[in-house]
């Protein structure tokens, strides 16, 4: 036996999203008008959706002051300090890297933060500046790896 011919027409298909956004405008537009939709959309412009947690700022001079030390006469000296200690039968000295610099930093304020937040004879407003050293980052080697990029980036926009 045959199928039965189906009597609700054709198959409709699903609008793509670029037809149903101009769909959906041709109706405000008709709806309300050019103004309003102008002044929606300005509004919309001046504050867009903020994303993600609050940016952390408080290394900010941290990466500034090293963005702005030069480090090529700074391996030039390591080099020549080497070949001193060198021809003196001396072990040559450790500099540290970047990466060690920004984490020494990083430990001892978040080590101070630590025992702010430990402290109680601090007043809460205290403990609100000084309190939690999560406001830092996630914990010292993210921040560590935050900053250290940071740096990088910068110097290569010089």
């Amino acid at each position: 036996m045959a199928r039965k011919a189906s009597t609700r027409g054709p198959k409709v298909r699903p609008l793509s999203p670029i037809e149903r956004y101009r769909r959906d405008f041709r109706y405000l537009y008709r709806k309300v008008g050019v103004e309003q939709l102008l002044q929606w959309y300005k509004e919309d412009c001046k504050s867009p959706p903020r994303r993600g947690a609050p940016p952390k700022d408080f290394f900010a001079r941290l990466v500034a002051a090293e963005v702005a030390m030069d480090d090529l006469p700074n391996r030039e000296a390591r080099k020549l300090i080497n070949a001193h200690r060198k021809e003196r039968a001396m072990k040559p000295l450790k500099f540290l890297t970047l990466h060690q610099r920004v984490r020494m930093t990083v430990e001892a304020v978040w080590k101070s933060h630590e025992q702010a937040d430990r402290d109680p004879t601090l007043t809460p407003a205290q403990r609100e500046v000084w309190g939690n050293p999560r406001q830092l980052g996630r914990n010292v080697e993210a921040i560590t790896r935050r900053l250290v990029n940071e740096i990088r980036k910068a110097k290569a926009r010089k």
